[in-house]
């Protein structure tokens, strides 16, 4: 089943028009962004103001461990399955916990974010998808916005929960393919281009 595409968001120049609040959107490394914490990734912003900057976490960067090889404590053995990833660049020294769900009604993807291990394992009863991430990736008020207007980045609405079921390497290719057919070039492009 393929997932569909969420509507577009029309982005504004800061100089005309704020950008809209981005909370629950995905940002889809431009193909032009070579530095290698945010190379075709993508990310889902869960908190964006244009007071207070944006907060969000990597999506399709797992770690290959569990909860339970980083923290083999009696305190987390309900959600020591978790897998763990790589959320972003700042505060690489912390574990923080996750829970994503996808809202049928409104057609969006809630995250809530910085739970206790209590509150993991109790979101993951209600049938939400709890991740560990390390660290996560910020932006300083009016940071985003400009790496926005410089399309360092491409937004997009998640059009369906499977956003939640598929989070390999090959999510920001599957995704970045919808954008145009410049961008479904470069999505074919590998990874290293001297094997080009």
């Amino acid at each position: 089943m393929r997932a569909r595409k969420g509507p577009e968001i029309k982005l504004m120049s800061s100089d005309s028009q704020p950008v809209p609040p981005l909370s629950g959107h995905l940002l889809l490394a431009g193909p032009e962004l070579l530095e290698a914490t945010f190379r075709r990734t993508v990310v889902l912003i869960s908190q964006h103001s244009a007071d207070e900057g944006a907060l969000g976490y990597i999506l399709n960067r797992p770690i290959h461990k569990r909860v339970q090889d980083l923290l083999p404590s009696e305190e987390f053995s309900g959600i020591g399955d978790v897998g763990v990833y790589f959320g972003g660049p700042v505060g690489k020294d912390h574990l923080t916990f996750a829970a994503l769900s996808w809202d049928a009604g409104t057609r969006s993807l809630a995250c809530r974010t910085h739970l206790s291990a209590a509150q993991a394992k109790a979101l993951r009863l209600e049938g939400c998808e709890v991740r560990g991430f390390i660290g996560y990736s910020g932006w300083a008020p009016g940071q985003l916005e400009g790496e926005l207007d410089a399309q360092a980045w491409e937004v997009q609405r998640p059009g369906s929960g499977e956003i939640l079921e598929n989070t390999s390497a090959d999510l920001w290719s599957r995704l970045i393919r919808q954008v145009s057919p410049l961008h479904r070039i470069a999505a074919d492009m590998p990874d290293d281009l001297s094997l080009n």
